[in-house]
């Protein structure tokens, strides 16, 4: 016993000593020799000595005391780029991580020469490859003697919470996998064969991906060839958004340098439709449980070939449904019976083979069925997709037996046969005149009815036939043309209150042919043939009606540049109307025809317009309303003719209430470019010729349709016929406007000629009206004659409204055998001139000449007005006159209620404010005078008058002074005796020289 307690003592000192030397080794390790700062500059020093990798760490810690004997490792915030440092590239590989940890056996490094290291864990790790970029070997040294008898390897690695992205920068593609949990487990070392992977990812992005966002989880077993240049996986399971497969071959040549390939079967895992929907997210797929969906499902596939740069691996994918069944809750009954067949090839090798078939696609239930087949070929590099449908819709029953909905009614048949092919880039382009294809489409008594939606549609009989035919057109050269032909015998649609639409007898057709260049663009022509169409829209506020409507549209390019072509428009109708009610305007056309054609101009002749647009517009009559004009106007026997910018008018019979003429002459628009750069936007010529124009009733409407107010109390026009709108325009009280010159537009540039038979200016009848007008820069001059009721006249004029606060104008009137009692009514400013005038009767010569500005009235305000007039007549009559009968009462002169004067000749000139009366001879009866002096525009006199033969055997003067009914008389000497001596010959010349000048310097303003 002594002996084993003496062993026991020992066996215990050496423990304590081994601990203690332990402890102090490890201790030393820790503390003094391999401190956490030592050893994270000592492994980041070797790594990057020793390998193609560039390796930086925050932290290296080491556990010895804590696991024992294990050794923890744990590496914190650290990055990498694995990167052949002899050239100068991108890195293929980079990234960083948060924490790197694992545990190494000491015991079978001691003994096994190998470095086991278990459950390596990898944390928020970022990792970023460059597939263009060859990965570079990864040591670029050979390692000591002692390492290369050690052996390596590794039970568990797991990466947690990582982001792995991927680039190919060649194909601007960048996918990316977020969140992702990748877990390896087996004996990952020299010479391992047999391990399990797994792989999930919520989270992936990438170029070219169909949606957004795709979740990706992937689980199998992974057995390695003994030169681990090939992969065998078995067992293999993944999903993709939900939905699961199977997986199983194998994945060769993955040796450095050599072209990986890849040998895989997949198959879906849900056998059942059902089963597959269940898998379908709710945020997908949100109302699934609504629905009933059975049916058996195949889908597997392919995947083989050489996963080159450049070129993926082929792909063939398969799948079909099979007695499938679908229920809804909202339908009475169920689609029976749903086949699906479907197959999809891929061949990087012959991308013009690859394709995308749908073999059949059969619906069934309800009495109604469709069957649908396609192919879409050359997928990858020029889609082309074609397509057939065969199919019958009974809405009777769908409508009675189906649809649960009381407020839904439908009924009616629909019967479709076609076939259509059409490349996608030529869609994109949207060349839709290259869609081939042939069939039937027929519609038999089709009602459908919303009364929620207030939505009314009924179609009684359609037929459409489509497809290729001769071509009977000398629009299209091309022998053969596309065509659809479409025939509606009655169409009816109502939307609330918004659209009403009613037609009828429609014969629809259209054509297009294949040009033999790729890359032209087709002809294109449409033809309609219409009975009756009525519209309405805008809650009832506008409505338009055409009868025998035939239209005609082509379009002819030129090359591959669509509006760079031809194309020529039809249109006829035997009446067309338009009403809108809220803005009482209306428009009705009879026997309207509208033809227009365009054509590109050649370059080398080009003077600014790229093409030539021109046509004719002809109708036999019109009538139309607007407010602001709110009079009936009739338009008939039109003609008008249009090329670019430019309207020529033919003999354009207008009537508008009492006033009727006839338009002939062009007129011109000019372009958008000439817009801003002060060319007038309308310009040309045009002859007036007419029987009757009522300028007064004329007048009377455009100031009454120019008003607000009338606009505001106006009551809405009533469907119907246009001959009442005037009976209602005359219910209207008349409204009294705020009177303004006229404004001429600064964009109108016009040469106008009249011959008027008749017009009625301001109730004077005017005949014989003619001459000609010039508006330009805002501005009218003119040149008239005419002979009325009243006398002839000759006017010269010049009115200019470009400043608006001043509007002014010129003209020199010339009245010709004129009674001179109408005088002042027509021009009333000349009884401000010479007030007896008013008062007398007869025929007379009068010449008026005036500048000045022009009032709301348009009469020139005479405060700033210069101006003569001359009055010449014989054989005048002075009524009875209040200033006469005073000088009579005075000087005791035999006073009658009409006078007789033999002979008048008087000249006044108008100059600030003030009228010069040029002394004149005035006799009457036994009295002979001399009458001169002035006056204000306010009527207030100074005159001087010479009394040479009278009663009174003496000559003698009287001054006059004051106003009317307030003068004041002073006997004077006579004043104008001795002007007259020589019978006035000569004082008459004086007088006439000054009157030219004053006049000629007026008339020279209207140059």
């Amino acid at each position: 016993m002594k002996f084993v307690r003496i062993i026991i003592k020992v066996f215990l000192s050496l423990l304590v000593l081994l601990l203690m030397l332990s402890g102090g080794i490890f201790c030393y390790l820790k503390y003094k020799l391999l401190t956490p700062e030592q050893l994270s500059e000592l492994v980041t020093r070797e790594i990057n000595r020793r390998a193609n990798v560039e390796f930086c760490c925050e932290r290296v810690d080491l556990s010895y005391w804590d696991n024992w004997p294990f050794i923890e490792i744990v590496v914190k915030d650290g990055s990498f780029q694995i990167q052949d440092k002899s050239i100068n590239a991108e890195a293929p590989f980079a990234g960083k991580f948060k924490k790197i940890s694992g545990s190494i056996q000491l015991l079978k490094l001691w003994k096994e020469h190998v470095i086991s290291i278990d459950n390596i864990l990898v944390e928020n790790l970022e990792l970023v490859y460059n597939a263009e970029e060859p990965i570079p070997k990864l040591t670029k040294k050979k390692g000591h003697k002692l390492a290369s008898k050690l052996l390596s390897e590794i039970d568990r690695l797991q990466i947690s919470q990582g982001d792995i992205k991927l680039k190919i920068p060649h194909r601007k593609q960048i996918y990316n996998c977020k969140n992702a949990d990748i877990l390896i487990e087996g004996k990952l070392g020299q010479g391992f064969s047999d391990i399990s992977l797994s792989v999930s990812s919520p989270v992936m992005q990438g170029t070219g991906l169909p949606l957004d966002s795709i979740s990706f989880d992937l689980f199998c077993h992974v057995k390695l060839d003994k030169e681990h240049a090939g992969v065998e996986l078995s067992d293999a399971h993944f999903k993709i958004n939900d939905f699961p497969f199977n997986l199983e071959g194998k994945i060769m040549n993955l040796k450095r340098k050599q072209v990986p390939f890849i040998d895989l079967q997949f198959d879906l895992g849900a056998s059942s439709l059902k089963d597959l929907i269940a898998f379908i997210p709710s945020d997908y797929f949100p109302i699934k449980e609504d629905y009933q969906i059975d049916g058996t499902t195949i889908l597997k596939g392919t995947i083989h070939g050489a996963m080159k740069k450049d070129s993926l691996p082929d792909l063939h994918i398969q799948g079909s449904l099979e007695q499938g069944r679908f229920h809804w809750a909202e339908l009475r009954e169920d689609l029976e019976n749903i086949q699906l067949n479907l197959e999809m090839k891929y061949s990087s090798a012959c991308a013009d083979s690859c394709f995308l078939r749908l073999n059949r696609f059969f619906v069934k239930g309800m009495q109604s069925e469709i069957n649908l087949e396609g192919t879409v070929m050359n997928f990858v590099r020029d889609p082309y997709i074609e397509a057939c449908i065969k199919g019958n819709l009974n809405f009777d029953y769908i409508g009675k037996k189906v649809l649960m909905d009381k407020k839904i009614t439908l009924a009616g048949m629909m019967m479709v046969d076609a076939r259509l092919g059409c490349a996608v880039n030529e869609l994109r382009k949207k060349n839709y005149h290259l869609i081939k294809g042939a069939g039937k489409l027929k519609i038999q008594n089709v009602v459908f009815d919303h009364l929620e939606k207030e939505i009314h549609f009924f179609i009684p009989d359609v037929s459409l036939d489509f497809g290729y035919a001769k071509n009977a057109s000398d629009f299209i050269k091309q022998t053969e043309v596309f065509s659809g032909v479409a025939e509606i015998d009655t169409l009816c649609l109502s939307y609330k209150k918004k659209l009403f639409v009613n037609l009828s007898d429609l014969r629809l057709r259209s054509n297009t042919a294949i040009s033999l260049r790729k890359d032209e663009v087709s002809p294109i022509t449409t033809h309609w043939n219409c009975k009756l169409l009525d519209a309405r829209w805008n809650n009832s506020s506008a409505w338009t009606s055409i009868q025998n409507l035939e239209l005609h549209v082509g379009v002819k390019p030129i090359g591959n540049n669509l509006l760079n072509g031809e194309g020529g428009l039809m249109f006829k109708a035997d009446k067309l109307r338009f009403l809108n009610p809220y803005r009482q305007q209306a428009f009705i056309f009879d026997k309207i025809q509208l033809i227009s054609e365009i054509r590109p101009v050649e370059e080398k002749r080009r003077t600014g317009e790229k093409h030539n647009l021109k046509g004719v517009l002809e109708f036999e009559r019109s009538q139309m309303y607007i407010p602001q004009f709110p009079m009936l106007t009739c338009i008939n026997h039109a003609y008008l003719g249009f090329q670019n910018h430019q309207l020529t008018l033919n003999r354009l019979h207008v009537q508008a209430g009492k006033s009727d003429c006839f338009l002939s002459g062009s007129l011109s628009v000019a372009d958008a470019k000439n817009k801003r750069s002060g060319v007038p936007q309308v310009e040309g010529s045009l002859r007036i010729l007419s029987a009757n124009i009522d300028y007064d009733e004329l007048e009377r409407t455009l100031s009454y349709g120019v008003s607000s107010e009338k606009l505001q109390n106006s009551k809405m026009m009533a469907f119907g016929d246009l001959n009442n709108l005037e009976s209602q325009l005359h219910v209207q009280e008349p409204i009294k406007l705020k009177q303004h010159p006229v404004y001429i537009s600064k964009n109108i540039a016009l040469e106008l000629q009249f011959d008027l038979d008749h017009m009625n200016y301001r109730n004077v009848d005017l005949q014989h009206v003619q001459g000609s007008a010039f508006v330009r820069n805002q501005a009218l001059k003119a040149h008239l004659t005419t002979r009325t009721n009243l006398g002839k006249a000759e006017l010269d004029l010049l009115y200019n409204s470009l400043h608006k606060d001043k509007v002014t104008t010129c003209f020199d009137l010339k009245l010709k055998d004129f009674l001179v009692a109408q005088v002042h009514e027509v021009i009333p400013t000349v009884k401000t001139i010479f007030p007896l005038i008013e008062t007398m009767d007869g025929l007379v010569n009068c010449r008026l000449t005036a500048v000045g500005p022009v009032d709301n009235r348009m009469l020139p305000l005479l405060g700033n007005t210069d101006a003569i007039c001359s009055v010449d007549g014989r054989n005048l009559i002075l009524m009875d006159n209040g200033t006469f009968k005073e000088i009579a009462r005075r000087f005791r002169f035999k006073n009658k209620e009409k006078h007789e004067i033999d002979k008048l000749s008087a000249n006044l000139i108008l100059h600030k404010k003030k009228i010069e009366v040029l002394p004149f001879v005035l006799q009457w009866d036994r009295y002979k005078a001399i009458v001169g002096g002035e006056h204000s525009i306010d009527l207030t006199y100074n005159y001087h008058m010479d009394l040479l033969d009278s009663p009174i055997p003496i000559d003698f003067g009287i001054d006059l002074s004051g106003k009317e009914g307030q003068f004041k008389y002073k006997l004077r000497k006579c004043k104008y005796k001795d002007l007259f001596k020589d019978g006035g010959i000569q004082y008459d010349a004086e007088v006439e020289k000054r009157l030219s000048r004053i006049r000629q310097a007026i008339i020279h303003q209207m140059q």
